[in-house]
């Protein structure tokens, strides 16, 4: 039981990950033709990309990293990994996974919600991100034609971390609304999908809507990379378009 997924720079994990220890990251099996959203996240910590955490990953990637144990189907780096850590058809403990029929993804970064974006580029969406996520997208898109709405984690969230419900009807302002993935990944990849691949992002079945709020869309925040692609982030080597 499982989905396998092409996609540049995808290093699949799920056998490595399925040997974690911690415990309530899976909450059960489901099958892939129930599964018809995505749902975008952050990490909200810088952890996954220094380098005292890299190098382990990368001298031994037989062993269950840290990185395995984050509640999600796919975990994206800044600079332009992408790993598959939780099989499509595992429900993880995630927004996506409570509600049965999302795919969660994660950006392993620590982005500022602000007006106005910040100046300084390192509190930015790297472009290698952004097109890592795109590339994702598609590459899940392609394999599963069904797949018909993409969600920010702000705009579904269910539940506080004390889990006392929040959103919908219950006057309870979801903490996440706007900073989970926040609108650097919201504007860049989310409304990306939803323009090019004509995904919807009005929630049904067990999400509920919150709305996407006025700062999670945020325009300023758009990075207009216009015709970019890997091409031109990695002169290296010839690499599909998103």
């Amino acid at each position: 039981m499982s989905v396998n997924i092409t996609c540049w720079r995808l290093e699949d994990r799920r056998s490595i990950a399925a040997r974690s220890t911690r415990r309530g990251i899976v909450l059960r099996s489901r099958r892939a033709e129930d599964v018809n959203a995505i749902v975008l996240h952050q990490t909200a910590n810088h952890t996954l990309l220094e380098e005292q955490h890299l190098r382990p990953l990368e001298r031994t990637p037989h062993l269950v990293h840290h990185l395995d144990n984050i509640r999600a189907n796919f975990v994206v780096r800044l600079d332009g990994a992408i790993f598959y850590t939780h099989d499509v058809e595992v429900a993880v403990q995630s927004a996506g996974g409570f509600a049965g029929s999302g795919i969660d993804i994660e950006f392993a970064c620590d982005l500022p919600h602000t007006r106005e974006p910040p100046s300084d580029p390192a509190e930015r969406l790297t472009v290698e991100a952004i097109l890592a996520g795109r590339r994702l997208i598609r590459s899940l898109w392609a394999r599963m034609r069904w797949l018909q709405y993409i969600h920010p984690h702000g705009q579904v969230q269910a539940a506080l971390m004390d889990g006392r419900a929040c959103g919908g009807d219950t006057g309870v302002p979801c903490g996440k609304l706007d900073s989970c993935p926040g609108p650097d990944i919201w504007v860049n990849v989310g409304l990306w999908a939803q323009s090019e691949l004509h995904l919807l992002t009005t929630p049904v079945g067990r999400f509920q809507n919150n709305g996407i709020s006025e700062l999670m869309g945020n325009p300023a925040y758009r990075q207009n990379l216009g015709l970019l692609d890997e091409r031109s982030v990695h002169r290296v080597r010839v690499c599909p378009p998103w």
